[in-house]
């Protein structure tokens, strides 16, 4: 069985704290620094920043390439000291991995869910 074991770290955060926009400016430098050495060192194939333009205030990093890869870098020390501090920057702080983002992942990656649902008789 042949999955496709593509995806992404996703960072994205609420606001700054009140009063600790300058720290902000600060992390968020470092970690787009750390992020693109682990482009550069081949650890992640690429590096976005999204804006929202509609809908909540979330700004988000995203940090895609091979899924094993990705959950590596997730136990980066570097990475943990980086979020850590973000947590003393941001509000709201989440990170998630995600797996996907392929045009035919869909058509293509088994799906463990709808496996288990295949298995139990509901589909």
């Amino acid at each position: 069985m042949t999955t496709n074991r593509r995806g992404a770290i996703v960072v994205s955060w609420a606001s700054a704290i009140p009063g600790r926009e300058p720290k902000l400016v600060d992390v968020f430098g470092r970690v787009l620094k750390y992020a693109g050495q682990l482009k550069q060192t081949g650890r992640v194939e690429d590096v976005r920043v999204f804006v929202p333009k509609v809908g909540a205030f979330r700004d988000t990093l995203m940090l895609f390439g091979d899924l094993d890869a990705l959950m590596a870098v997730l136990y980066d020390p570097e990475l943990e000291k980086l979020l850590v501090e973000g947590t003393i920057v941001v509000q709201g702080l989440d990170v998630q991995v995600w797996e996907g983002g392929e045009p035919n992942w869909m058509s293509t990656s088994p799906d463990p869910y709808f496996e288990q649902l295949k298995k139990h008789g509901f589909i």
